[in-house]
């Protein structure tokens, strides 16, 4: 298989959880939560495209859902303040993993014939 798309989910949402848990979390989403965000809806819905037109069956089960992780961010504004949730998306702890991540989708889309272009320039434009 491709790419286990649950296990890229459970990772970036996993990473997520861990890290926020350890910083105080408005309405607004923070800039580097913002690029983070933006990178994981792009790379999952071109990996949902690939998979729709290469394993129908496979997307149907596809559990990448982008609005996942802003919710996730947005419960965690609300908690803990947005300085705290601002300066925990701009830490390398919390970058690096879902980086990883969508760096692996889009390599995997590449690999299998797929076509990552705006996955890559989405991970590029994170600082």
């Amino acid at each position: 298989m491709l790419l286990n798309s649950r296990k890229t989910t459970h990772a970036v949402v996993t990473t997520l959880l861990v890290a926020l848990s350890q910083y105080s979390y408005g309405e607004q989403m923070p800039p580097a939560c913002a690029q983070l965000t933006r990178a994981f809806e792009i790379c999952s819905t071109d990996f949902q495209a690939y998979q729709e037109l290469t394993n129908p069956a496979a997307a149907k089960d596809n559990e990448l859902d982008p609005k996942q992780l802003e919710g996730l961010l947005r419960v965690a504004i609300q908690k803990k303040g947005m300085q705290a949730v601002a300066e925990g998306c701009a830490t390398e702890k919390m970058k690096n993993p879902i980086l990883d991540s969508l760096v692996n989708t889009a390599s995997a889309m590449a690999m299998a014939g797929g076509n990552p272009r705006r996955c890559m320039r989405a991970i590029q434009q994170i600082r």
